[in-house]
């Protein structure tokens, strides 16, 4: 599974807002909660050995699923 697939399936799962989730899907309309980032690095730990800082949300570094999908396959181990 590729990593844009597993954040939509991942992300899909935790939230309540019914939106259509692409690459171009912004975190911000996503209405995640604390704990829902929390899951999402576990996955993509287990997924990719990669540890993910909460500061790259919210520093607005990655702002879509595709920059995120993006930023996994460029550092994932």
């Amino acid at each position: 599974m590729d990593a844009l697939e597993l954040l939509i399936d991942t992300v899909d799962e935790l939230i309540d807002v019914d939106i259509d989730l692409d690459a171009e899907t912004k975190i911000e309309d996503m209405a995640l909660v604390s704990l829902d980032y929390i899951e999402i690095q576990v996955v993509v730990k287990k997924a990719y050995g990669l540890v993910l800082g909460g500061e790259l949300f919210e520093t607005g570094q990655i702002k879509t699923l595709g920059e995120f999908a993006d930023y996994i396959n460029k550092n994932k181990s």
